[in-house]
Order: structure tokens, then sequence, then C-alpha cells
């Protein structure tokens, strides 16, 4: 989401081939670092606002054009919660399919400062993609092999 720490987020998957191809370090410097919201982004649903577990990628602050790897995943269902009543812009992503262990409610609950941000850092340390319709961009192999990432997985 946000590698630095400073809000001002990463960068889409686009910047990061980018990077690799011109074998720049700092990816913050690609002018395709952002996702154009014009294209991808659009109104969240009423029902989405409402919905726990939703996945989707935001604009920064409202701003065209700035959707790169920051997410929300929405934390609780119903009326005034999860993202309800948020005028934004978003990509969607997909949903959150909870095991037994109830990891968004534990999220959820956790004890957080003024600005909501919670005490406790969440990391996400595993994610299972289930069905992926989309193809992956054109020199999505370089960066899993800049990385070493095993792409089977």
């Amino acid at each position: 989401g946000d590698p630095k720490g400073d809000g001002t987020g990463g960068c889409s998957i686009y910047g990061l081939i980018d990077s690799v191809e011109k074998s720049t370090i700092d990816v913050t410097n690609s002018r395709k670092r952002f996702i154009k919201s014009l294209y991808e982004t659009r109104e969240l649903g009423h029902y989405e606002r409402r919905k726990k577990g939703v996945v989707l990628a935001s604009e920064m602050g409202g701003v065209l054009d700035t959707v790169g790897s920051q997410f929300i995943i929405t934390l609780e269902n119903g009326e005034g919660m999860a993202i309800d009543g948020l005028n934004m812009r978003g990509l969607s992503l997909g949903t959150v399919v909870e095991d037994d262990t109830g990891v968004l409610d534990k999220i959820n609950a956790l004890y957080c400062d003024s600005e909501c941000r919670p005490y406790t850092d969440v990391r996400l340390v595993r994610a299972l993609v289930l069905h992926d319709p989309f193809d992956d961009p054109v020199g999505m192999k370089l960066v899993f092999n800049q990385f070493g990432v095993n792409e089977e997985r």
C-alpha cells in the first residue's frame, strides 16, 4: 500500500513493470506509476459501499489518475458502515472470503488513534486469489524474474 509510510503510496503494476524495464530503482519516478482513473475507476454502488470484505483501490485524496498500490478492505456490513457515505471513485478488485478465524473482525476490533489508524501494524502475510479473470500485463514476467517470484504459486 504505502511502502514509505508517508501517505505517498506505492505504484501500480504498470509503474513496477516500467521501472524494471528501465532499470530504475525509484518507482515513484515512473510516468506509469498510477492507473488512469477515467478508464479504470468508477463511482462505487450503494451496495458496495455497505458490504463487508470489499477490496478496492482508491484514488489518493480524490485526485484523478492516482490509483497506485494503496487499497481498502471494508470491515463491516450495513448502513453507516464500511465506506457508506463516502463519495469516492475506486477500482473494485474483489472480495475477501473469510476463513473460520474471522480475520476481518479481528482487524475491525483493533484499537485506533484519533485518525483511525490502528496502534498495531496490520500486515498481509498471505493472500490467495481464487479467481483471476484478467490476463497478466505485458512485462509481468520481467517483474517476476527481477524479484524472484515463482509465478506458479
